[in-house]
């Protein structure tokens, strides 16, 4: 009987037993595991109903079969909003990720707390889920009102101390809402706390509508401000920097004894021991080449500026003896982005004077008087990357001062006051690998200072205050064959210091101190035939001494100590036709 009974019932049995393993492989709590979860991410967490958030299971296989999972097709399983791409195991132990989307804006109201269930493609009885303490919670939250976004004009702003006699100035910065529906509210500078002697009126944008704009109006007291970088935000808006200094926005060559303000004219009038007034700029600034008027939006820079050279995207890179730059700690060295803005990224932070700079591609080479750049030591030269401003490996490690810098054929020329240079000994100026940064074997060997260096494809030409060059006399000025380092020819003989030299096809530009160079009488500024050494007729008379030249198109940009140059009084730079 028993036996018949048994025999009488196969086909249920079989069924029972089909169910139990289903129900096992629904729970992954009973039977053979084929598969298991480990949370990669937290598994509880919120999600706006308006955004999406990703979480991440590894998947280890426990079977010795190849197995490709998907998430289970089926809804009470597998609810709205949740999705995943394939997950492909090989061999037992191996593993694959996980990668669940959910969607909070299609996912449901009450949340998701299951799963996720992970089945066999094309077996829907092999499908298993993370243990109880490892499933889904995720639950939905309506999305944070969006930020009102800000912008700000008039910045850099200089602001005019008080004097006696006369009260600080009110000047204004202009706050335009941009968002089309959120109302910016409570919107102010953040000042330092030693500016507690300027007042702030900020009632003006405790409001401001969509598409609307107020005023922050400051007035200063009597103490002057270098530049800050403060910045302007509300309860519910983006932060923007902006530059402001407590300073009188013009400066005189001499004393100033008096002052007294027309309101109505809007004019200050002066009275004093000089005679000329000019705008404030700081000691760098940037002058529109068609209007020759300076750019109200450049940064101020708090000490000397000796090297400019472009970054080849509308900007610059500066080096000096400065620590701020727009307000922000710049120690020596900055770039100054396209949009008149300091890099943030680029901080080289060199702990002495820079006073040459060289771009190659994506790479910066720094001369000057530091020991330390780059956040690594290296002693008067250095290489830094464009990006970070971090020093790269190259290390030629000068033994003192870096004037000047020039670059050809995969050559940095090195010149200034250094006896030993890349490993070698080399007399003030030198030859330097790129790659290595090793001195080749060029070696001009001169027997003083080198102030300037330029290169073309036929040579280095050479300023500075030495009388013998490349194993010749040369009086300051000299041509040096790109691969021996001797002296060519081209002998200009300048009875006085040559500081800066610039090329063009057919002439080397000079200037420094000398009045007599190319066998004529030139005060400060020749232009000398490239082929002679000969001075050709342009003379434009310098009365002091000119320190840097530059060319754009067919235009020569002079700098220096002088006042009068070109025939016409010029106070220090001057703009002169090829």
């Amino acid at each position: 009987m028993q036996r018949a009974n048994k025999k009488s019932h196969p086909f249920l049995g079989r069924v029972l037993a089909f169910l139990c393993f289903w129900l096992a492989g629904m729970t992954g709590q009973a039977g053979k595991t084929l598969w298991t979860f480990e949370p990669l991410t937290a598994t509880t967490v919120t999600v706006l109903s308006n955004g999406t958030v990703k979480i991440l299971y590894r998947v280890t296989n426990q079977s010795a079969k190849l197995k490709n999972l998907i998430l289970d097709s089926r809804p009470e399983n597998t609810p709205t909003g949740l999705s995943a791409s394939p997950c492909q195991l090989a061999t037992k132990g191996s593993t694959c990720t996980l990668i669940l989307t959910i969607n909070g804006n299609e996912m449901p109201a009450t949340g998701i707390h299951k799963g996720p269930v992970l089945c066999a493609q094309f077996s829907a009885s092999q499908c298993y889920r993370p243990p109880e303490a490892n499933i889904l919670h995720i639950t939905r939250a309506n999305p944070v009102p969006d930020d009102a976004s800000i912008s700000v004009t008039g910045s850099p702003l200089i602001l005019f101390p008080a004097y006696p006699a006369l009260s600080g100035l009110p000047r204004i910065l202009t706050i335009t809402n941009n968002s089309l529906t959120t109302t910016a509210t409570n919107v102010s500078a953040t000042l330092l706390a030693d500016w507690s002697d300027v007042t702030q009126d900020a009632s003006n944008c405790l409001s401001i509508a969509p598409g609307g704009s107020c005023q922050l109006t400051f007035t200063p007291g009597i103490v002057t401000h270098g530049p800050i970088i403060a910045p302007v935000s509300g309860s519910n808006t983006n932060s923007i920097n902006v530059s402001l200094a407590v300073n009188f926005p013009w400066i005189t060559n001499g004393e100033v004894y008096s002052m007294a303000l027309d309101s109505t004219n809007n004019i200050i009038y002066l009275g004093g021991d000089f005679t000329a007034v000019g705008p404030n700029t700081g000691f760098g600034v940037a002058i529109d080449e068609a209007s020759s008027q300076t750019l109200p939006t450049a940064p101020r820079v708090n000490s000397d500026v000796f090297t400019v050279i472009s970054d080849g995207t509308g900007g610059w890179f500066i080096g000096g003896d400065f620590t701020q730059v727009g307000g922000v700690a710049r120690n020596r060295i900055a770039h100054i982005l396209s949009d008149y803005t300091v890099d943030v990224q680029f901080n080289p932070n060199a702990n002495s004077t820079v006073r040459a700079l060289i771009l190659d591609g994506s790479t910066i080479y720094v001369g000057g008087d530091f020991t330390s750049i780059g956040g690594l030591v290296r002693n008067h030269i250095a290489a830094l990357d464009m990006g970070t401003g971090q020093a790269t490996a190259w290390n030629p490690n000068a033994n003192s001062t870096i004037n000047a810098l020039a670059l050809n054929g995969g050559i940095v020329y090195a010149g200034g006051g250094f006896t030993s240079i890349g490993g070698q000994a080399r007399n003030y100026v030198a030859a330097l690998d790129t790659g290595t940064g090793q001195a080749t074997v060029w070696d001009a060997n001169a027997n003083s200072t080198i102030n300037a260096l330029a290169a073309n494809g036929s040579a280095v030409y050479a300023g500075g205050n030495f009388t013998n060059i490349g194993g010749f006399a040369r009086n300051r000025i000299a041509a040096l064959d790109l691969g021996t380092g001797q002296a060519t020819a081209w002998n200009p003989d300048a009875n006085n210091t040559v500081n800066a030299l610039a090329l063009n096809a057919s002439t080397v530009y000079a200037g420094g101190q000398f009045t007599s160079i190319g066998s004529q009488a030139r005060n400060r500024i020749a232009a000398l035939n490239l082929g002679t050494g000969l001075a050709t007729g342009w003379n434009p008379d310098a009365n002091n001494t000119v320190v840097a030249l530059i060319f754009s198109g067919s235009t020569i940009y002079t700098g220096g100590l002088f006042t009068k140059i070109g025939g016409e009084i010029s106070r220090g730079v001057a703009i002169l036709p090829e």
